[in-house]
């Protein structure tokens, strides 16, 4: 009689569990997907706005008043860098920090510029989703969010 149940109970349990593991998987990785397509688009936009933006002056009062507006309503942290990895801005960053903070350059999403980088911030200890790109060969741009967009 055991025997019977277990036979019975495999055959209709596994395929159903196995069923319901699968969905989960499909489930997950559509939402993962879908979600880290919304974020890059984002913060390709919000790159794309930034850039166009006259950051030649060498006056960034301008820019921080926008890169801590972007923060404070989008969640969007905003870095602005020389070529050689130097923050010039930093919308999470006190100006008076900047000149304390590390170089840049080794830094995954400086190193292939226009490609999407997910790790932990050795600035804020979280982790971010980075977009960064160059301003006519002499800025580097780079936008990140924790994943705070929505709220």
């Amino acid at each position: 009689m055991i025997k019977y149940f277990i036979k019975i109970f495999a055959t209709i349990f596994i395929p159903f569990l196995l069923l319901f593991i699968m969905s989960i998987y499909v489930y997950y990785t559509n939402t993962v997907s879908s979600t880290e397509n919304f974020y890059k688009t984002t913060l390709k936009t919000y790159w794309l706005l930034i850039s166009e933006l006259d950051i030649h002056k060498k006056n960034y009062y301008d820019l921080e008043e926008l890169f801590e507006k972007l923060k404070e309503e989008n969640n969007i942290r905003v870095t602005l860098l020389d070529y050689r990895g130097n923050v010039l801005l930093d919308s999470d960053v006190d100006k008076s920090y900047l000149d304390k903070l590390d170089n840049h350059s080794t830094r995954e999403e400086i190193n292939n510029l226009e490609h999407f980088s997910i790790r932990k911030s050795t600035t804020t200890k979280e982790y971010s989703i980075y977009y960064a790109s160059s301003i006519n060969d002499k800025y580097i741009l780079r936008i990140a969010s924790d994943g705070n967009i929505l709220s």
